[in-house]
C-alpha cells in the first residue's frame, strides 16, 4: 500500500544437550534470589531465576531435567515444546500464549532467551506437568513436588482464558489484486506479496481450528466494499487486511498497523485500537523491523465499513532495498504470517 536469512532450522535441543537460543529478550525481567527445590533437591541453575509481572521464570533445560521431561527448541520460528510422558506444552519466544492440545492459554508472561538459555514460567509449566507448586516465605524458596491430586492443572483453573477457536471467524484480506497491483519495486508487485503472506496465515489459523475466510485466493480484483462486505456477511470476529508499504524516501523501513478510530466495533474486550496494538507489537518484535507504530485511519473503506475490530497491517517497505530483499524470501514471509497468527490468537482471547 503506497504512502503510508535464509536460516536453516537449528537442531532440536533436548535436556541432554546444551541450551541454545539467540537474543537476550530480558528487558523488564528482574533477577531474584529465590531458590527452587524440585522433588526435595535444591536446584543450581546456570542462569539467575527472574521475575516479571509477579511470575517466576527459570532455565528450562535444567528444571525439566529434574522432572524427567525434555525441551525441544526450534530457533527458526521461536517455538518451545515441552514434552513429558503424554503431555505437550507449546509456547513461543516472547509470546504470552501457550498451547496445550487444541486449547490456547494466556500465561501472563512471555518465555524468552537469555544468553543461550530458554527461560520458562515456573508455575504455569510445573502445574501443567502435574506438579504441586508452593512458596516458602521463610527462606524465599519455591517448592515443587509430585502430588497425587495434582491432576487439577492450571488449564482447568483458568477456564476464562481458554478458547476453543473453532467458534471464531476471521476474515483475511490480501490487499490489492488483479489490475490493482499495489506498490511496485524491482519488478515485484505488492499484490503478490500480500497474497502469499495471507495464504500462509490462513494455513496457520486453520491448524488452530479457526474458521477463516479469504477475500481472494488468486490474483483477481476485489473491490474495497466487497472485502468488508464479506467480513460483515459472515459476522466475523475480526478482520485483517495485509499490505506492504512504499515511500519516495527509500531509507524509510519498518512495520505499521492502521485502525478505524471508534469503539462501536468493539467485541468483548477487543477494539480496533487494541487489535492494531497487538498486531504491531508482534510484527515489529518477531520481524525485528522498525516499529513505526499504530495510526488512526478514519478514511480507509475496509476499516470504516467493517462491523468488527479491524486492522490493516503494513508488513514492510518495498521501496527500501534491504526490506524488499527480506520480503522476497520465504523465511521472512513465514515469520510475518506467524507473527500475524500469534497476534490474532492473542486478540481472540480478549473476545
Amino acid at each position: 500500500m503506497k504512502k503510508l536469512v535464509a536460516v536453516a532450522l537449528m537442531g532440536i535441543i533436548s535436556v541432554s544437550s546444551i541450551g541454545f537460543c539467540f537474543g537476550s529478550g530480558t528487558i523488564g525481567y528482574g533477577k531474584t534470589n529465590i531458590g527452587v527445590v524440585i522433588k526435595g533437591k535444591s536446584v543450581a541453575f546456570e542462569r539467575s531465576v527472574t521475575i516479571k509481572n509477579g511470575r517466576i521464570l527459570i532455565p528450562a533445560r535444567t528444571a525439566l531435567n529434574y522432572m524427567g521431561a525434555r525441551i525441544e527448541w526450534y530457533e527458526k520460528i521461536g517455538k518451545i515444546e515441552i514434552v513429558s510422558n503424554n503431555k505437550n506444552i507449546i509456547m513461543y519466544n516472547n509470546s504470552k500464549i501457550a498451547y496445550i492440545g487444541n486449547e490456547a492459554i494466556d500465561m501472563g508472561v512471555e518465555p524468552y532467551c537469555q544468553k543461550g538459555t530458554v527461560m520458562i514460567p515456573l508455575r504455569f509449566v510445573m502445574e501443567n506437568l502435574g506438579m504441586k507448586v508452593s512458596y516458602s516465605k521463610d527462606n524465599s524458596t519455591v517448592l515443587i513436588s509430585s502430588s497425587e491430586n495434582s491432576s487439577r492443572s492450571l488449564v482447568n483453573d483458568r477456564k476464562d482464558t481458554i478458547k476453543n477457536f473453532s467458534s471464531f471467524r476471521v476474515v483475511i484480506d490480501p490487499g490489492h489484486g488483479g489490475a490493482d497491483t499495489g506498490a511496485r519495486a524491482q519488478g515485484i508487485y505488492e499484490k503478490n506479496l500480500n497474497l502469499d503472506i495471507a495464504k500462509r496465515l490462513n494455513t496457520l489459523l486453520k491448524a488452530k481450528g479457526v474458521a477463516t475466510y479469504m477475500t481472494r485466493t488468486t490474483d483477481k480484483y476485489v473491490s474495497l466494499y466487497q472485502r468488508s462486505g464479506l467480513a460483515n456477511s459472515v459476522d466475523a470476529d475480526l478482520f485483517i487486511s495485509i499490505h506492504n508499504n512504499a515511500q519516495e524516501q527509500r531509507k524509510v523501513s519498518g512495520s505499521m498497523s492502521l485502525y478505524y478510530p471508534t469503539g462501536s466495533t468493539k467485541k468483548g474486550n477487543l477494539s480496533g485500537y487494541e487489535l492494531a496494538s497487538i498486531v504491531q507489537n508482534k510484527l515489529s518484535g518477531s520481524l525485528n523491523t522498525n516499529d513505526l507504530g499504530i495510526y488512526k485511519r478514519p478514511n480507509l473503506a475496509v476499516l470504516r465499513t467493517s462491523k468488527m475490530p479491524a486492522v490493516l497491517a503494513e508488513i514492510g517497505y518495498m521501496t527500501n532495498s534491504a526490506e524488499l530483499r527480506k520480503l522476497k524470501t520465504q523465511d521472512f514471509r513465514d515469520k510475518a504470517a506467524k507473527a500475524l497468527e500469534e497476534a490474532i490468537i492473542e486478540a481472540l482471547l480478549k473476545i
